[in-house]
């Protein structure tokens, strides 16, 4: 078993009755069996220690050759040493949580792939596009404003404003012409 009640040293965990104040401890997977034939027990052991070393407890096996895979886990165990401050790798907490073991969900992490070279040059495309159509829509705004001023300058000057041809008539109505050749008429 390991390391049990010793009373040379004090226990950070009284109820535990273990002396591991200053050891860091891991939940991982220790690898056994045969060359291509991987069997891993899942052991707490001290970090420090090789993974091929000492361990303090089994707390499980895991055989991914067997159709379907085998998974032994003793969940009790492995949520005690949990709390007593064990932290499994990325695997084991993985494989935990799989398998209803909710203590060991806080400890999985996200996994950052790097992206691939498509992603990334589909990436870089949409960034240019994007830099494109900012670019233009900033010449739109620009040339709205200089057409904005151009008008502004042009009611100070008293010069009567260009009338475009797409948005209106330049034909005066036949009953407005006989209106203003009146008036010229008249005077």
């Amino acid at each position: 078993m390991g390391f049990l009640f010793d009373n040379t040293h004090e226990s950070t965990s009284e109820s535990a009755g273990y002396f591991f104040h200053s050891r860091v401890l891991v939940i991982r997977f220790q690898r056994a069996g045969r060359k291509k034939s991987p069997f891993y027990r899942i052991v707490v052991a001290e970090k420090a220690r090789s993974v091929k070393g000492r361990f303090i407890e089994r707390v499980g096996h895991y055989n991914p050759l067997s159709n379907p895979k085998e998974i032994s886990l003793k969940s009790d165990r492995i949520e005690h040493w949990i709390s007593v401050g064990a932290t499994p790798s990325q695997t084991a907490a993985r494989l935990f949580s799989k398998n209803g073991i909710k203590a060991a969900e806080k400890f999985i992490e996200e996994r950052v792939m790097k992206p691939s070279k498509a992603e990334e040059k589909a990436k870089k495309e949409a960034e240019e596009k994007a830099e494109a159509a900012k670019k233009e829509a900033e010449e739109k705004a620009e040339a709205a404003k200089k057409e904005a001023e151009e008008k502004a300058e042009a009611k100070e000057e008293g010069k009567p404003e260009e009338i475009s041809t797409e948005n209106s008539n330049t034909e005066e109505r036949p009953e407005e012409k006989s209106e203003t050749e009146n008036a010229e008429k008249a005077s």
